[in-house]
């Protein structure tokens, strides 16, 4: 019998090749799991950072609005773009835990579900997923090169998960470089969890300031370009204003320490989740008894290099005189039937009065200025009256009025 040569180069190449790709068919596959690795052009991209806010998101208790007393402002800050979870340098482990995150869930019933994670990194990095401690699948993951242009997908089909709390593991595997990889969420069924609400954290690097991952872009004492900060001005920043306030703003998370800052391995890092608004407080006294305009800066040094810039700035005009409401009436000895005259006596020392409301206590209503009105049972009413003024600011009083029964 003869041997065709070519056909044994072509058999020993095959063999060759199907052996050099076992690691990606193995990590394509694992316990009959499915896995598959999606391209994601969607937005927000990996440097698409974008904080602001609006008008609408600075509040102030208008009521509370005098020369002197403290008012409340409080400011929602928006994360319109991304926020990521960045691992530390991996290391080689046997036990697959080269740089890690683990976040808690619970179910209320046992399901099927699939599980996804958006991830990033210019190499290949060889992930390992756990459920509870139990492996469930090792993927490699390609890189997208340096451009670092567009999102992987990693989906695992077909996972089952029992009712009760559970905990998922998601790191490098026995990584012997330093991938530095990028989480931006994860997905189990239909419980979303943004990458930065990690529960644990931690690595095996030999270097204790090199484990763990941590949030990026913000934190509490990172370098300017790691920075999120918001100013509250009296005034126009640009304009002679005055500066209130200026700090981080959003939840707290740990994060490993991997630029050396500190001689522990760990700190606190400030950040507002994918979608999610950070909430600011702030108590201020004015001393100028004139309308005032309040400014709230995000990002006031420029370091994020947002891709828009122009929400970072808004203002709210105050008033620091509110109109006092007040009233009076006529007859002040009443019963049923009479006709009582109400006339309004309210004032404002910084603009006029444009509406009122009033509620007679009976289920009867009027907008008018100087309405009348009759009660058609003997009894106590709580009379109140609703003014506004042309700044939008409102003010209320309250007075008892005691309707007596008629003696014919």
């Amino acid at each position: 019998m003869k041997i065709n040569r070519k056909g044994i180069g072509f058999l020993i190449m095959a063999l060759f090749i199907g052996i050099s790709l076992m690691p990606i068919i193995i990590g394509v596959r694992y316990e009959n799991k499915d896995i598959t690795i999606q391209d994601d052009y969607s937005y927000p991209q990996y440097e698409d950072f974008d904080y602001g806010l609006g008008s609408s998101d600075i509040h102030i208790n208008e009521k509370s609005i005098k020369t002197g007393n403290p008012v409340i402002i409080t400011v929602d800050i928006h994360n319109y773009g991304i926020c990521r979870a960045m691992g530390g340098h991996g290391w080689y482990s046997s036990n697959g835990r080269s740089c890690w995150g683990e976040w808690d869930f619970k179910y209320s019933t046992s399901e099927i579900v699939d599980i996804s994670f958006r991830c990033i990194d210019d190499v290949t990095v060889h992930w390992r997923v756990e459920l509870d401690g139990v492996e469930l699948a090792s993927p490699y993951v390609p890189g997208v090169g340096s451009g670092l242009d567009h999102w992987k997908i990693v989906t695992l089909h077909n996972v089952s998960i029992s009712e009760g709390h559970h905990t998922l593991f998601l790191g490098t595997y026995q990584m012997d470089y330093t991938p530095d990889y990028k989480l931006d969420w994860l997905e189990i069924g239909e419980t979303h969890i943004e990458a930065e609400n990690y529960d644990r954290m931690g690595g095996n690097d030999p270097n204790s300031d090199l484990r763990g991952l941590h949030i990026y872009p913000m934190g509490a004492n990172p370098p300017a370009d790691k920075n999120l900060r918001v100013q509250i001005w009296e005034g126009d920043p640009s304009n002679d204003g005055v500066l209130l306030f200026e700090n981080f703003v959003g939840e707290t998370n740990t994060v490993g320490d991997k630029w050396h800052y500190y001689p522990g391995n760990t700190f606190e890092a400030y950040y507002i989740e994918n979608d999610g608004i950070g909430i600011l407080e702030y108590e201020w006294t004015s001393k100028e008894s004139r309308n005032q305009e309040i400014f709230v800066v995000v990002d006031p040094y420029d370091v994020l290099d947002e891709i828009n810039e122009t929400n970072n700035i808004a203002s709210k005009n105050i008033s620091l005189n509110p109109p006092i409401a007040g009233f009076i009436y006529t007859p002040k000895e009443t019963t049923e039937l009479t006709v009582i005259n109400f006339m309004d006596v309210s004032k404002d020392d910084d603009g006029v009065i444009v509406s009122w409301w009033w509620d007679f206590g009976d289920y009867y209503y009027s907008d008018l200025q100087n309405p009348v009105h009759c009660y058609y049972f003997a009894g106590i009413y709580e009379v109140s009256l609703i003014v506004t003024d042309n700044d939008g600011i409102t003010d209320a009083i309250q007075k008892t009025i005691e309707i007596n029964q008629f003696k014919g």
